[in-house]
């Protein structure tokens, strides 16, 4: 869910999303876009003991060649057809009949074995009169569309709808609408280094953002000066390559400098450090990369990610004050959190002296832009625009904001509109696959929290799925109740429901709090304890397996959607859990 804060680092954006962008899996003229089928996961109905059954493999898709752009001639003779055949649809001037014939144009464009010319125009009168009444949805489903079957520049036309929409948005829902479009094309325009573009929309954005409030509009400013930013520094880059076309030394170096401290892209801009010019920064790159191998093999004793996140505070001391310092030092405060809970001695003491110094220093800051939710989080999924990348339009990653600054891959959840931000949705099928490491190893206490909305309530289903009889695993009953599951290994699990049940289509906010202290497991529900049992083991047992989110061991995939996933290693008292809902709910 988004605060729509004005912090510009929560504007550091390393996304592109596939919300208007059509899926490029497309036809030749008469042909239908070819849709992947992913076959359902066998139904495993019984105990939490059931055997899993695997994630179906999506079936591959071949990618055709997609349609060109008519010739003007043509399709100003198949606009007067279009007119004469609804003339008395076009004759109606009201609103809401205006409305209807854009979404008719809309559908007929959408059906198979149109001819080119037809479609093409089908959608863009679809596009033109929502655009004039400011039906948003409408406009973006036609670009959509028209994405989908014809040859376009990536992003264009996109943008071009909305800015030729911007005095035609007559209310505040309508403006909140274009608000996030806008904002989901800068961030994408981002990632693709369109700065150009992203600095247009920019203004646009704006402009939509003073019609909704003072919060939307100070995230717009915030992104355009953080777009400025980056448009600038990318001009800065100057040519990389030599005269065979091969990234110098010198244009590793800078890039990665880049990636790294001003697009915080971090996975590729250490790699193109590791490969520059500079020994200082390819040395700093190898510990950072040998801290990633070390935490993601779930191995070692935390002096690796020690070492880094010195190696980052050293280098950080050498920098301009604002952005570059700002990233290098929240760089060195994501090691020494990833590091801190593996030391012991004289290392754990340096590593609490360094988290407690930079935040200090970089106050909100430190906190990744999230100081609604309680410090010290193992896992953190928002599915903010900033936190999701694309694999050829579909979402293919999202980013953990807990300080890991790590990426777990993502098949086939799809980004969705909320109030005031974007949560994920699961059809049965897709899930996020989170490979185990140390820091989801959870065997004391710990807290889990998500907010939720089921489509449906049929079949028993997974909305997160780590180990039901090691660290824990959730289960959504067709009753709408739900189960905690925990365990010590092999069949000694224990289940914990929850007092209440969910309803499908409607938002609610569930935590879990194990606490081995106090020997109890409660249930919270929308920041309200349920239930409160008597824990059945001391601890819980450590397992390699993999967290899932929207998957899990019944093979029933979710159906529905999930927003904020947190894990902490510990306990958070009832005042944090009542906390992070209510200053959160507005969001729902």
């Amino acid at each position: 869910m988004d605060r729509l804060s004005g912090t510009a680092v929560c504007l550091t954006v390393v996304i592109a999303m596939a919300m208007f962008c059509g899926v490029t899996l497309f036809g030749v003229e008469g042909a239908e876009p070819p849709i992947p089928a992913n076959d359902k996961p066998q139904t495993v109905e019984g105990t939490p003991g059931s055997p899993p059954t695997p994630p179906a493999q999506a079936i591959a898709v071949t990618k055709k060649s997609r349609l060109s752009i008519p010739s003007e001639v043509d399709q100003t003779t198949a606009l007067e057809a279009l007119r004469n055949a609804y003339k008395d649809k076009y004759a109606k001037r009201k609103t809401s009949d205006r409305a209807a014939l854009g979404q008719l144009l809309l559908n007929e464009g959408q059906l198979p074995h149109q001819k080119a010319v037809h479609r093409w125009t089908c959608l863009q009168e679809a596009i033109d009169i929502a655009g004039r009444i400011g039906d948003v949805d409408t406009a973006l489903a036609a670009v959509e569309t028209m994405e989908k079957w014809f040859a376009l520049p990536p992003r264009e036309k996109v943008a071009q709808t909305l800015s030729a929409m911007t005095p035609n948005l007559l209310d505040r829902a309508q403006a909140q609408t274009a608000v996030f479009a806008a904002l989901t094309l800068i961030d994408s325009c981002i990632t693709a280094d369109d700065y150009a573009l992203a600095l247009r929309l920019c203004k646009d954005c704006e402009i939509f953002a003073r019609k909704v409030g003072e919060e939307a509009t100070a995230r717009a400013i915030a992104l355009r000066e953080r777009t400025k930013e980056l448009y600038d520094e990318f001009a800065k880059l100057g040519e990389l390559h030599d005269l065979l076309g091969e990234m110098t030394p010198k244009g590793h170096q800078r890039l990665g400098v880049f990636l790294c401290l001003f697009k915080n892209d971090w996975l590729p801009g250490v790699q193109h450090l590791l490969d520059g010019s500079s020994k200082q920064w390819s040395e700093l790159a190898h510990l950072d990369v040998a801290a990633q191998k070390i935490l993601s093999n779930s191995v070692g004793d935390g002096t690796q990610a020690l070492a880094a996140g010195e190696a980052w505070r050293d280098i950080a001391a050498t920098l301009s004050r604002g952005t570059e310092r700002d990233s290098a030092q929240k760089r060195a405060l994501t090691w020494y959190r990833c590091a801190q809970p593996a030391l012991s001695g004289l290392n754990k003491t340096k590593a609490e002296k360094r988290i407690w110094e930079l935040e200090r220093v970089l106050g909100p800051v430190a906190l990744g832009g999230l100081p609604l939710y309680p410090y010290g989080a193992a896992l953190l999924l928002t599915f903010e625009a900033e936190t999701l990348a694309l694999a050829d339009t579909r979402l293919s990653s999202v980013l953990d904001t807990s300080g890991s600054g790590l990426r777990f891959s993502a098949t086939g959840p799809k980004p969705v509109r909320g109030l005031y931000g974007i949560a994920l949705e699961f059809d049965g099928n897709s899930q996020i696959e989170i490979p185990s490491s140390k820091q989801l190893q959870i065997s004391g206490n710990q807290t889990v929290a998500f907010w939720m909305m089921p489509s449906v309530l049929d079949l028993r289903r997974n909305p997160f799925n780590k180990a039901y009889n090691g660290e824990g695993t959730f289960t959504c009953e067709p009753d709408g109740t739900l189960n905690y599951y925990y365990g010590v290994g092999a069949e000694n699990y224990v289940g914990v429901t929850m007092n209440n049940s969910v309803t499908a289509k409607t938002w609610v906010h569930l935590a879990v709090v194990r606490d081995f202290t106090a020997k109890t497991v409660t249930w919270y529900c929308n920041g309200k304890a349920t239930n409160t049992v008597d824990t059945a083991y001391p601890a819980a047992e450590p397992t390699n397996l993999p967290l899932l989110i929207g998957n899990g061991y019944t093979g029933n995939g979710f159906i529905g959607q999930l927003d904020d996933i947190a894990v902490w290693p510990r306990a958070l008292t009832s005042r944090e859990v009542q906390v992070m809902y209510s200053t959160n709910v507005h969001g729902r």
